[in-house]
């Protein structure tokens, strides 16, 4: 039975408010101005047979159906913005399926916002929590008979990395300038902001696709715009080299001073990667927070990390929102003296999927953040096993797409397709299609045919006299009638 109107009003109100996040993210972007409630829903591929779906939006004015203003065709099992007063009626969707497919699809008025998938997926950080790499297959289908005019088949698919496709990252510098990073023989914060530079020379050829942000404790003196935290963000999120060269030489010119703050410079970088705060961050890029520390102190190495409780419930706390957000947690200590890590670190590190780094004082020369990975995506080869032929290497587009048109040979076909990424990962995939040739051999034969009726023509063209013997004789410049061949 159909729920009422009253319920289906109060089913749209609880699926709505389970996407807050998702809603809060979407008016982060200025490219959503369009929606008025703006929230992110996830478009399954359902029984579409091709890789995109169509859509479009009631136009109130005009009375009528139209292409959606910012996205007509959007990719399959894909995120997108759209005005959740809207999602019920004045949307509908229908599957791009190929030319003649049968039967053709027909359009479908509203989104299922019933369906935690289509609702929920999307959320900040739901996606983000699916780790390793997948190689997905969107073309053709697990198992599908392929029938083409040539004896060759398009493969289409993605490498996700997390849960999400492309080699997009924001990235979150989270520096120390606190007086622990001047004691000793060693000046701390210039091999820390040395790293830092390192890191950002590093990524000069992806920026864009990686975009950077830089956040520095503690804040002395407070800073206009901070709000009397003990944090201060020194560059927000962007991709220009010069802009954050110039922020870590600002970072330098303050100096040290100050005592360490380092839950409040973790609480405030997180905020810098949600995009619901609107600081820059994007919904489909994966968060990266490097959070850069001395281990000369009580905190958070040192002894105070166990003594005090309210330290540990913080520092836990803090771990949950890293692990929820979906962020990729990479904790750097410096010149520490301590061999053993403090049990609540350890603990925020195994909730939060987090990383540790300990960085000696012998290598504070070096280009230490080098060891925090950002892969991408390197090459997809897709062979083919049943036609015998070497693996060939997939075209790769910047979201991380690849497209490929192999031979293919009667019957079943056995592929293998293998994705590399920059730091050497790879993961494997086999997949199976059947090829239906009756079409080549209609092409064939109808080719002979065409072939066969050219040549009777031809052959006709030749047996046709150029004279009739009744016709007087062609004289030659002789004056005397050829011979008859």
């Amino acid at each position: 039975m159909r729920p009422s109107r009253r319920r289906a009003a109060a089913l749209l109100a609880l699926s709505v408010g389970a996407c807050l996040v998702g809603a809060a993210t979407a008016r982060a972007d200025p490219n959503n101005a369009w929606a008025r409630d703006p929230l992110l829903v996830y478009y399954p591929r359902r029984d579409c047979r091709g890789d995109r779906i169509e859509l479009e939006v009631f136009d109130r004015d005009a009375g009528s159906w139209v292409p959606h203003p910012v996205h007509p065709l959007v990719p399959v099992e894909s995120c997108q913005v759209e005005d959740a007063g809207r999602l019920w009626n004045e949307i509908r969707w229908r599957c791009d399926e190929p030319p003649g497919t049968e039967p053709p699809s027909v359009w479908i008025v509203g989104l299922d916002v019933f369906d935690p998938n289509v609702m929920e997926r999307c959320e900040v950080g739901k996606r983000e929590k699916e780790t390793g790499v997948e190689l997905v297959v969107a073309k053709p289908a697990q198992g599908a008979t392929v029938r083409n005019p040539t004896m060759e088949v398009a493969i289409e698919g993605s490498v996700r990395m997390n849960g999400i496709e492309g080699s997009e990252y924001d990235v979150v510098l989270a520096l120390d300038r606190s007086e622990a990073m001047r004691r000793g023989d060693v000046d701390l914060l210039a091999g820390e902001l040395e790293a830092a530079r390192a890191f950002v020379d590093a990524l000069r050829p992806r920026l864009g696709a990686v975009r950077v942000g830089i956040v520095s404790s503690p804040n002395l003196p407070p800073l206009p715009g901070d709000g009397g935290t003990g944090a201060h963000r020194e560059i927000a999120l962007g991709a220009d080299p010069a802009a954050l060269d110039a922020a870590l030489g600002a970072l330098r010119g303050r100096g040290a001073s100050g005592i360490p703050t380092f839950l409040t410079v973790f609480d405030y970088a997180l905020r810098e990667l949600d995009p619901a705060q609107g600081h820059g961050a994007r919904p489909h890029a994966r968060k990266v927070l490097v959070l850069v520390t001395s281990a000369r102190d009580r905190l958070p190495f040192g002894p105070g990390a166990d003594e005090d409780p309210g330290f540990g419930a913080k520092l836990a706390a803090l771990a949950e929102r890293v692990h929820e957000h979906g962020v990729s947690l990479h904790l750097v200590g410096l010149a520490g003296v301590a061999d053993v890590t403090p049990k609540s670190v350890e603990s925020a590190l195994r909730k939060s999927g987090g990383n540790l780094h300990r960085v000696a004082t012998a290598a504070m020369s070096t280009p230490f953040l080098a060891d925090v990975p950002l892969p991408e995506l390197r090459a997809v080869t897709i062979e083919n096993r049943t036609a015998v032929l070497p693996p060939r290497d997939a075209e790769i587009q910047p979201d991380g797409r690849f497209a490929l048109t192999l031979p293919a040979e009667p019957g079943p076909n056995e592929l293998k397709l293998r994705a590399t990424l920059s730091d050497g990962a790879t993961v494997e995939r086999d997949w199976d299609f059947r090829f239906d040739e009756s079409w080549v051999r209609e092409r064939l034969l109808a080719a002979e045919a065409e072939r066969l009726r050219r040549a009777r023509q031809e052959k006709q063209l030749r047996l046709e006299p150029q004279w009739q013997e009744s016709d007087p004789a062609p004289v030659g410049e002789t004056g005397s009638a050829p011979a008859p061949q």
